[in-house]
């Protein structure tokens, strides 16, 4: 072992060694993160991790095997915070008292961005990158079924059943895109294929590949789906990705029994009064929430952690003005398109009744799902693991929080930090907001950015570790450096001159088998980490 590294252990073995290590279906193996605090060279011998002479020890420890934790994640579709009534940013709201209850038995995220559209942030949550990184940047779009999806992870290397039902707009919609859900990794699919539907009450339900048209309305039938399919799960773990249509549009008047408001549903109303029938979609949704959560045994609902989540901001057309101005919600790189609402309950979730002002991205579900099931997190991601804030206030996963768009109106990123926003279109013009006293962002402080010194620099250089092919964020996923009998004659004591992804390959001479090792360097919070 070179000297000059100290070593902290987390506990992990690379994927090849999780292969060999799982003699069945569900066993749990955790992973090791390698942390270097000295110069990055000094580890780069570890990189085809062959030799007995290395110093890591690479066997796996497995979790105790009871009671492993169920996950439901539940996606409401544009829904913002000015219409979500856990939030006090509105007082024209709708009456969600299942969804109030969860959230009042939990933990509520303050700042929690998402992207400002349905696709692209599905794409964060089931890879693990932003879209610069995962080529899900913009809406529609299409998923590359072959990569590590969230669903192909927890299913190859930690035994879970996984499904996902109602909406799933990472393909496009037409007959060859039935099976696409299936392909990238889902156990179960069943649910509209397409961004949303014409008619909440006639649509095309996919089930794994077959489609037929169904006259239930949605946000009913695929809570029914929902209810039967967790029922049916006896023998494994379970993680429901369960994505609500509504509240959508088109706007419409729900069923009377799954909703609270005096309306018509009469076109000419729907039309003057399309927030009324927004709202009253969310309330129809939460009606649904709370049969769903009911259905659970008490044993199993104890033992499962759900998580509720917007996927982008309110649409102009109904953003409470009052709140965000109309121009900026979804679509927007303004908070009223990224800031959505967040929360966690049930299993894992010791912070009951607390609210947490941390900065929490929809990229970081992966890194934190797979932590707290017990499988590898794959190297390159832009994702952090936020389960610490679960039970620790204390907890401080990100400095920075970062999206972005590319659309034909609006195309850009956005990066903050505790307070300080900064937005860059495509053609590089920049805004800056300090969310602090501005939430409306109606005062742009760019022609005073020079004042915030290192602070905005920050900001810049938050932006490029991820937008950078050699960055500390999900910009690893280009091509890693071969070094294969390359001589490492380096002696930068900046672990940021090591920024990259590498790649080696050894024969091993006894068992005449050829090793491939990959090693990626990043930089956070001060410490050069090293995943293998």
């Amino acid at each position: 072992m070179p000297s000059g590294c100290a070593y902290t252990y987390e506990g992990t073995t690379t994927a090849s060694a999780v292969s060999a290590v799982q003699g069945k279906k569900g066993n749990r193996v955790a992973s090791k993160r390698i942390r270097c605090q000295a110069a990055a060279v000094c580890c780069a011998g570890i990189v085809a991790c062959g030799g007995e002479d290395s110093g890591v020890d690479i066997g796996a420890t497995e979790n105790p095997a009871s009671d492993p934790p169920n996950v439901l994640l539940i996606i409401s579709d544009d829904q913002g915070l000015d219409a979500s009534s856990q939030y006090a940013i509105s007082t024209d709201l709708p009456q969600t008292p299942n969804i109030d209850a969860l959230a009042a038995s939990g933990l509520v995220f303050e700042n929690a961005w998402a992207t400002p559209s349905c696709t692209t942030t599905r794409g964060t949550l089931i890879t693990g990158r932003h879209g610069v990184n995962s080529g899900v940047d913009t809406t529609p779009n299409r998923l590359d079924a072959s990569v590590q999806t969230l669903q192909r992870q927890l299913r190859e290397e930690a035994g879970y059943a996984t499904a996902v039902l109602g909406k799933w707009h990472l393909a496009g919609g037409n007959s060859s895109d039935a099976d696409h859900p299936n392909d990238a990794g889902v156990g179960h699919f069943a649910g509209n294929i397409s961004g949303t539907v014409s008619d909440y009450s006639n649509w095309d339900l996919t089930v794994n590949g077959v489609t037929n048209t169904t006259t239930q309305y949605h946000t009913t039938a695929i809570t029914d789906l929902a209810i039967d399919w967790v029922e049916g799960q006896r023998d494994e773990p379970w993680f429901l990705w369960m994505a609500y249509v509504a509240p959508h549009s088109p706007f419409h008047l729900p069923p009377s029994a799954l909703h609270n408001r005096n309306l018509s549903g009469a076109a000419a109303d729907i039309s003057a009064n399309q927030r009324d029938y927004y709202l009253a979609a969310i309330e129809a949704l939460d009606t649904e929430v709370g049969r769903l959560v009911d259905s659970l045994d008490d044993s199993v609902r104890d033992n499962t952690l759900i998580i509720y989540m917007g996927d982008n901001g309110t649409p102009s057309s109904v953003i409470d003005t009052a709140s965000y101005v109309r121009s900026q919600g979804k679509g927007s790189l303004y908070e009223g398109g990224l800031r959505v609402p967040m929360f966690v309950s049930g299993a894992g979730v010791t912070r009951a009744g607390e609210r947490e002002d941390a900065l929490v991205n929809s990229v970081d579900l992966y890194a934190t799902l797979t932590s707290l099931l017990s499988a590898p997190t794959p190297v390159g991601l832009d994702s952090v693991d936020i389960s610490p804030l679960f039970s620790d206030a204390s907890a401080e996963p990100r400095s920075h929080n970062y999206s972005e768009f590319v659309s034909s109106s609006v195309s850009g990123w956005a990066v903050r930090d505790e307070s300080l926003k900064l937005i860059e279109l495509a053609d590089g013009t920049q805004s800056l907001f300090d969310l602090s006293v501005d939430r409306r962002e109606e005062n742009d402080l760019i022609a005073q950015a020079a004042s915030y010194g290192a602070r905005f620099t920050a900001l810049e250089d938050a932006a490029s570790a991820v937008r950078s092919p050699s960055g500390s964020g999900g910009g690893t996923t280009g091509s890693a450096v071969d070094i294969t009998n390359a001589i490492l004659a380096s002696r930068s004591g900046n672990c940021a001159d090591y920024v990259a992804s590498y790649s080696s390959s050894v024969l091993d001479v006894n068992n005449n088998a050829q090793l491939m090792g990959d090693l990626t360097v990043s930089v956070s919070g001060g410490n050069c980490t090293f995943d293998t």
